[in-house]
């Protein structure tokens, strides 16, 4: 795979996004999501066409080419593996999808297969575990550990 920007990750997995979500994706959405005029989608749009990760024409929308849509759904996958991972971790929501949006384009893909276990375990794990998750939370709202004691 080449190596791609942040930019152009942000702009493929936001095109995914409304791609699933309405059929289809076109500039003007693209600039609402991404908070951009609609001139630099266009520009954006371009260059990723030069690049052959979208099919672009102009008034026409988006669509993602193989090599585009592998990149989209690996930089989604990093970015809800994260935003997950920031909610086990008590982050409000807001600041969890800023964060992980930063994130998603800066951990090595091995960091980012460990999340994933890692996150998966603690959702799934079919072992009653400790009320850890419970006990962090009470700690992160009130900094005590009582009601975690290990009962005697």
């Amino acid at each position: 795979m080449t190596e791609t920007s942040s930019g152009v990750e942000n702009y493929l997995k936001e095109i995914c996004v409304l791609i699933e979500e309405k059929g289809h994706a076109k500039t003007n959405d693209i600039s609402k999501r991404l908070g951009v005029s609609p001139a630099s989608v266009t520009e954006m749009l371009q260059r990723l066409s030069d690049k052959e990760l979208i099919f672009y024409k102009k008034y026409a929308g988006v669509t993602l080419t193989k090599k585009g849509e592998k990149i989209a759904k690996d930089v989604k996958k990093r970015y809800i593996t994260i935003k997950r991972l920031l909610h086990i971790v008590q982050v409000p929501e807001s600041i969890a999808e800023k964060d992980a949006c930063e994130m998603e384009h800066h951990l090595d893909p091995k960091t980012i297969r460990q999340l994933v276990k890692f996150v998966d375990f603690v959702e799934n794990c079919p072992i009653k575990l400790p009320k850890w998750r419970e006990c962090f939370k009470l700690y992160c709202e009130t900094g005590q550990y009582s009601e975690c004691e290990d009962e005697k």
